[in-house]
C-alpha cells in the first residue's frame, strides 16, 4: 500500500484539487497515478488531472491508456493543445504518421505559433514521404523560433531528399 496523504483537517478527507496537488509531491509514478485517480473519482471532469495522468501512464509505457486519458483531456477541453500534440507524438512514436498528423493538425487549429509542432508535424510528412510539405512545416517552425532544435536540420535532409544539396549543407551548418 502507498501512504497517500493525510486526511485534510476541515473535513476529513481531500478534495479533487488537494489530492492533483498531492500528485506533485510524489516522485514515483505510481503513487502519483493513486493521487490523480482519487482525484478523478472526485471529480471525473478535472481536466488537469486527466492530462496529467496521461502523462503518468506514458512513463509507464501504458500506451493505450495514455491515449485514453488524452482523449479524455480533449473531450472536456477541445481547445487542449497540448493533449492533441501528446496524442501524436504517441502515434508517430509508434509509427503511424498520417493518424499523428491528425492530432498535430487539431492542436494547430488552437496554436498555431507552436514551433515544436511544426516540426513534429513536418517530421511526420516527411515519414509519408510527403517532403515538400515537410519543408513548408520546417520553415514556418524556423520562422516561428530560429533557435528551434532540430528543425535546421530537419530542413537540411528535406532539401537533401528534394536534390537540393547546395541548400541542404547551408541547412546542416547552420544546425550545427
Amino acid at each position: 500500500m502507498i501512504p497517500l496523504a493525510k486526511e485534510s483537517k476541515k473535513t476529513g478527507t481531500l478534495t479533487a484539487d488537494e489530492w492533483f496537488e498531492l500528485a506533485y509531491e510524489k516522485e514515483k509514478p505510481e503513487e502519483k497515478l493513486r493521487c490523480y485517480e482519487k482525484a478523478l473519482e472526485l471529480d471525473p471532469y478535472h481536466i488537469d488531472a486527466w492530462f496529467e495522468i496521461a502523462g503518468v501512464y506514458l512513463e509507464l509505457c501504458k500506451f493505450d491508456k495514455a491515449i485514453e486519458a488524452y482523449e479524455k483531456t480533449t473531450e472536456l477541453d477541445p481547445e487542449h493543445y497540448e493533449a492533441w500534440l501528446n496524442e501524436g507524438n504517441i502515434f508517430a512514436a509508434f509509427g503511424v504518421p498520417r493518424q499523428a498528423i491528425g492530432y498535430y493538425e487539431e492542436a494547430l487549429e488552437i496554436n498555431p505559433k507552436m514551433a515544436p509542432l511544426w516540426v513534429n508535424m513536418g517530421s511526420a510528412l516527411m515519414d509519408l514521404d510527403e517532403v515538400e510539405e515537410a519543408l513548408k512545416c520546417f520553415d514556418k517552425a524556423l520562422e516561428l523560433d530560429p533557435e528551434i532544435g532540430g528543425a535546421w536540420i530537419s530542413k537540411a535532409n528535406a532539401l537533401y531528399l528534394l536534390d537540393r544539396d547546395g541548400e541542404a549543407l547551408v541547412y546542416y551548418n547552420k544546425g550545427l
